[in-house]
């Protein structure tokens, strides 16, 4: 998915939102995929979130990937995240390509 501005990713992830919380959602777990060597104080991470129900059921899935910046004392700033795949749920398959259409791949301006 390609969002055009940040109404429409609001919009969408508004919509995956309250789908996780109608499938019973309670948890995230998150794997870091793989991550960059820093250059000049900036890196990115590459992350998989798994949405989890009350029975600790696996609801779906998602993928990000995070480019921040290094501050002092050992932390980051997050500067752009771009969705690789989004919470796929059938329920909300039809609202969400009403706002970005068909394609797969999302990125959105700097956060």
């Amino acid at each position: 998915m390609v969002f055009k501005n940040v109404k429409a990713i609001q919009a969408v992830l508004s919509i995956k939102r309250t789908a996780l919380l109608e499938a019973n959602y309670t948890r995230t777990a998150y794997r870091i995929i793989a991550e960059s060597i820093s250059a000049k104080n900036h890196l990115s991470a590459w992350v998989e979130f798994r949405h989890f129900d009350k029975s600790g059921g696996l609801i779906t899935t998602s993928t990000s990937r995070y480019f921040c910046a290094r501050l002092k004392e050992r932390k980051l700033r997050v500067q752009l995240i771009e969705y690789l795949e989004i919470p796929v749920l059938k329920s909300t398959d039809k609202a969400v390509k009403s706002l970005v259409g068909n394609d797969h791949h999302s990125t959105i301006a700097p956060v």
